[in-house]
């Protein structure tokens, strides 16, 4: 059985960036990973901007399966779109 792809667009002030080429992801934990990891690497993610920064992911049909957002100085929030991919515990993820 194929791995799932899921594409991963970042949102943080006047940047936009369009994921076309998509990451193999097997279940919610790796989605949700990948979010993170995208939002991390972000410069100045704790500077003054007031700008939240987003990091959409989309299934290949093009649906969004979860938003990730972090405001400066907050913790993360991963918000599902679909019930089924959303592990129990997923609302609010502390980024390391």
């Amino acid at each position: 059985m194929p791995v799932p792809r899921y594409f991963f667009d970042l949102h943080s002030d006047c940047l936009s960036e369009w994921d076309d080429e998509g990451t193999e992801c097997h279940n919610s934990e790796e989605i949700a990973h990948q979010a993170l990891a995208i939002l991390r690497s972000v410069p100045g993610i704790d500077s003054a901007k007031h700008a939240p920064t987003v990091v959409t992911a989309r299934d290949a049909a093009g649906r969004v399966v979860v938003t990730a957002t972090l405001k400066p100085r907050s913790e993360a929030r991963v918000q599902w779109a679909e019930a089924q991919l959303a592990p129990p515990d997923a609302a609010l993820v502390h980024l390391p």
